[in-house]
C-alpha cells in the first residue's frame, strides 16, 4: 500500500508545484477570501500581499526602484515608491489609461491613452515626471493595447481589422525607440494578446487564438512562428524571469492558475489561499 501511494504522488508531482522559489519581480492580482489583493514576489521567492491596497484594477512593480504604480478602484492612477505615495491621474481627468507597466529598473512607465475615456481613440504613451504627465510615443490606425518594451524597442498590439475581414485582426508591433520607426512583428491574421520580449532566446512570446481558446506561441529573430502550449484552456499573461524561465496564466473552469513552462510542459504553481489570479507581470 506504502508504495502504490508512493507511485500515485509521483505521478501528481510533475503537474502541481507549491509556490516555492518565484522569480523576483513577480506580481499579479489575485482574489482572496477578503478580495482582489495585489501580490508581489521579492527575494524570499514567495507572494506576498500589499495589505493596504484594496480592489485595484491595475497593478505594476519594480523591486529594483521600491516603486509601485496602480490603478485603484475609482480610477485614479497612484505611484508609491519608498512609501511615499502620490497621484499621477486623477479619478475625474479628461482621458483615461489603462495597461500601465513598470520598465528600465523602475524608471519608466508606460500605459495605454484612451482618449475621451473611449476606446475608438487610443495611443502608447509614456510618463513624462518633469512635465508631470503622459506624453504621446505612438499613434495609427488601430486600437493599441499590451504594451511593453526593452533597450531598443516598444512592444504593442493593434487591432488593424474588424469589419470585413472574417473576424477581429490583432497583431503584435515593434516600434524602434531611437529611429521610431513601427513595424508588425507577427503575420497570423487573428489575435494577438500581451507579446513579451525574451533576451535570453531572441525571441517575443505572446497568446495567441488560432481557434477556440489562446495558446502561447513566440516567434523568433528570423520571424518563425512556434505553439508553445497545447491545451483546451487558455493560456493568457506570459511573462518571463530574469532567467528566461516562462510563467503564464491559464484560465479554466472560471477562474485562473499561475503555470511554469517547462521542457516537460505546464506545470501549476500552487498559491495557498488565492482563488484566481491575473494580470501577471515580471519586472526588475
Amino acid at each position: 500500500m506504502k508504495a502504490w501511494l508512493i507511485f500515485l504522488v509521483a505521478l501528481w508531482l510533475p503537474s502541481l508545484s507549491l509556490a516555492q522559489d518565484l522569480p523576483r519581480g513577480m506580481s499579479f492580482i489575485g482574489l482572496t477570501a477578503e478580495g482582489w489583493r495585489a501580490f508581489t514576489v521579492d527575494e524570499n521567492g514567495l507572494p506576498e500581499r500589499v495589505s493596504d491596497l484594496t480592489e485595484p484594477r491595475e497593478f505594476t512593480w519594480s523591486p529594483s526602484a521600491n516603486r509601485m504604480v496602480f490603478i485603484r478602484a475609482d480610477g485614479t492612477i497612484s505611484d508609491r515608491q519608498n512609501a511615499v505615495t502620490n497621484t499621477l491621474v486623477p479619478s475625474d481627468a479628461a482621458d483615461a489609461f489603462t495597461q500601465i507597466r513598470l520598465g528600465e529598473q523602475g524608471q519608466s512607465l508606460i500605459a495605454i491613452r484612451l482618449f475621451e475615456r473611449k476606446s475608438e481613440r487610443t495611443a502608447l504613451t509614456v510618463w513624462q515626471p518633469r512635465q508631470q504627465r503622459f506624453f504621446d510615443i505612438h499613434q495609427q490606425f488601430g486600437k493599441v493595447f499590451d504594451p511593453d518594451f526593452n533597450d531598443e524597442n516598444f512592444l504593442f498590439s493593434v487591432v488593424s481589422c474588424m469589419l470585413d475581414c472574417g473576424g477581429i485582426v490583432q497583431e503584435a508591433w515593434l516600434k524602434n525607440r531611437v529611429t521610431h520607426r513601427a513595424k508588425q512583428l507577427t503575420l497570423h491574421n487573428g489575435i494577438v494578446r500581451y507579446p513579451v520580449w525574451d533576451t535570453q532566446q531572441q525571441r517575443t512570446v505572446y497568446s495567441f487564438r488560432a481557434s477556440t481558446h489562446f495558446q502561447l506561441w513566440q516567434t523568433d529573430s528570423s520571424g518563425r512562428s512556434t505553439q508553445l502550449t497545447h491545451s483546451d484552456s487558455t493560456d493568457l499573461w506570459p511573462s518571463l524571469s530574469p532567467s528566461g524561465v516562462l510563467y503564464f496564466v491559464r484560465r479554466a473552469e472560471g477562474r485562473g492558475r499561475l503555470m511554469r513552462l517547462g521542457a516537460s510542459g505546464a506545470v501549476e504553481i500552487k498559491l495557498e489561499h488565492i482563488l484566481d489570479i491575473r494580470d501577471l507581470e515580471i519586472t526588475q
